[in-house]
């Protein structure tokens, strides 16, 4: 949890610039409260800017199921992904070890994204980051 706040710390000095999908909010909304509350009580504390949910996006995640990065279940994830590559972004920032933060996802998003003629982007927990 250190690491968590820490990186919030960060987040807060505008050292970054922070983007969000809309499929965070979608994943926060359903926190109960007090917590989403809490949460967005945070969010208030930092400058972000939100991610247009596009086809392109769309097709984006759908293409990393169709490679076998990830499985339909992990569609929100690949939603996740897809955002930051189109916005452009540079890392996607996830406490995720289940799914994003594994070499097997990393290495293939890095092969569709080439593939399909976007950046690579990098795939990282806040303790890397920082």
């Amino acid at each position: 949890m250190e690491i968590t706040h820490l990186f919030w710390e960060i987040c807060k000095s505008g050292k970054y610039d922070i983007f969000v999908s809309p499929v965070f909010f979608r994943e926060m909304n359903d926190c109960p409260q007090p917590k989403l509350g809490q949460m967005y009580d945070m969010l208030g504390l930092i400058a972000f800017e939100e991610l247009d949910e596009t086809d392109e996006v769309r097709a984006l995640a759908a293409e990393y199921i169709r490679n076998g990065v990830l499985t339909k279940s992990s569609y929100a994830d690949c939603l996740h992904v897809a955002h930051a590559v189109v916005g452009s972004c540079d890392f996607v920032v996830s406490w995720n070890y289940d799914h994003l933060v594994k070499v097997k996802t990393i290495q293939g998003v890095k092969v569709v994204n080439v593939a399909n003629w976007y950046n690579e982007i990098g795939i990282v927990t806040p303790e890397m980051l920082i």
